[in-house]
């Protein structure tokens, strides 16, 4: 089993990072791991999480601002796109042969997965993970998804008051589970925590995510956040619905705006409704009956978005292989 460059960590709850980056295939290290995630002293490391939640209040990533026809007074934004691989040190390689600077994460607590992140200028990332033992069948959130293939599993929104934005999701009709704590203790002694929603309706919605800790310290700041590519962060997320106006209510809820029909970006789909919210936009997309491919992705991905649409500053990028893209499907907004 080998670690995709430095250190693991101890860590819980979606995602963990170091403060390390790696921007070039040509400083792609391997070693072997050994199985070293060990629960001792999470309780007591929880309890001093109240107090740091006060702390990093004026330290998360600021929200969007609030659009025409907003109803929230909780604007949420992207957090993170999960994608999960086989092999993390084959995908982070091919992610930094692609231009991304990828940073090595850490192992998640008990050693079941461990991640690399892509950061951006705009706050959000990508979140590559992977399992240990990728053949063997196991109780995880993201394990049925994975054993379908490589690729989009989730996505996170960011919220600045998560509990005050569980009672509101719930007060508009959605299904809320949490707050739950979360965090790890990264090798150097410092202490990060976060806190997440997981949301159902029937409908593939994202989980939501706060920082207790200071945000960077989760997400690694610049110049991690720097790219060959000119990526400077996530435009919009395309995702695959059965059902469209099931789907638009559910994100009109999660969202606080109304949704746009738009022209459809993927062959194959009947129709499409776009939430706008900031800078940033969800397109749902319902597949005509005959798109068996599309379908099967709605199956097999739940709430991995289908399509990623980033923005760069550089012109000229054609769409990520699925191959070398580990089965996301990633595209770029470039300047003309």
């Amino acid at each position: 089993m080998y670690l995709f460059a430095l250190e693991h960590s101890r860590c819980w709850q979606y995602e963990c990072d170091l403060p390390q980056r790696l921007s070039t295939p040509a400083r792609v290290e391997l070693y072997e791991s050994t199985d070293a995630a060990e629960d001792a002293g999470i309780s007591a490391y929880l309890g001093g999480m109240a107090d740091n939640r006060r702390r990093a209040a004026q330290q998360v990533r600021p929200g969007p601002s609030r659009r025409k026809g907003q109803t929230s007074a909780m604007p949420l934004s992207i957090d993170h796109i999960v994608i999960a691989v086989r092999d993390l040190a084959q995908a982070s390689a091919d992610y930094a042969t692609a231009g991304f600077t990828v940073t090595p994460g850490g192992w998640h607590t008990g050693g079941a997965t461990h991640n690399a992140l892509i950061s951006f200028a705009d706050g959000s990332y990508f979140e590559l993970i992977a399992f240990a033992e990728p053949d063997r069948e196991q109780p995880h959130k993201w394990w049925p998804r994975f054993a379908k293939g490589e690729g989009t599993v989730d996505f996170a929104m960011l919220s600045t008051d998560l509990g005050a934005e569980a009672e509101r999701l719930r007060t508009v009709g959605l299904t809320v589970e949490g707050p739950v704590d979360g965090g790890r203790e990264r090798p150097d002694g410092a202490k990060l925590a976060w806190r997440s929603l997981t949301l159902g309706t029937g409908i593939p919605l994202p989980f939501v995510i706060e920082d207790v800790t200071a945000r960077d310290l989760r997400v690694p700041p610049a110049p991690a956040t720097e790219h060959s590519l000119g990526v400077t962060g996530v435009s919009g997320l395309v995702m695959l619905v059965p059902d469209l106006e099931a789907a638009s209510r559910a994100y009109r809820a999660l969202l606080g705006v109304e949704g746009e029909p738009v022209e459809a970006s993927i062959a194959g789909v009947r129709a499409v409704r776009r939430f706008t919210f900031g800078e940033q936009w969800i397109d749902l997309a319902q597949p005509e009956e005959v798109a068996k491919q599309l379908w099967r992705h709605i199956e097999d991905h739940v709430a991995g978005p289908y399509e990623i649409i980033l923005a760069t500053e550089t012109p000229g990028h054609a769409p990520m292989t699925p191959e070398l893209a580990h089965g996301a499907h990633i595209r770029f907004d470039s300047p003309e």
